[in-house]
């Protein structure tokens, strides 16, 4: 249980999603402030459970919500991410397909 509020599996999530080192110490605020520059706002659990560094950081009772918010935003981010690299591997395999048929076109028989 103290792993969830411990900040190191989202710093350890958001460096392996971007491969950058600069995740790896950031606080509770840290991370919630790095998914919003991402773009993609964690939404506070409900009126009565903010989401803020006190509720994620609380161990005794433990709140579910908050982790559930954090880790539904970095799912957002490594979806976009994957989203991303699978129209680059698409525009890659279909630029390779019109190189190859111009490729073929100019060579003289």
């Amino acid at each position: 249980m103290h792993t969830l509020a411990n900040a190191e599996l989202y710093c350890l999530a958001l460096s392996n999603i971007y491969a950058d080192p600069n995740f790896h110490n950031l606080n509770h605020c840290g991370i919630v402030n790095a998914l919003t520059r991402k773009g993609v706002t964690p939404e506070p659990p409900g009126p009565d459970c903010p989401l803020t560094e006190t509720t994620l950081f609380q161990t005794n009772p433990l709140r579910l919500v908050s982790f559930d918010a954090c880790l539904l935003a970095l799912l957002l981010i490594l979806c976009y991410w994957l989203e991303i690299k699978i129209k680059v591997v698409t525009l890659e395999q279909q630029s390779s397909a019109v190189f190859n048929i111009l490729l073929c076109i100019s060579e003289p028989l």
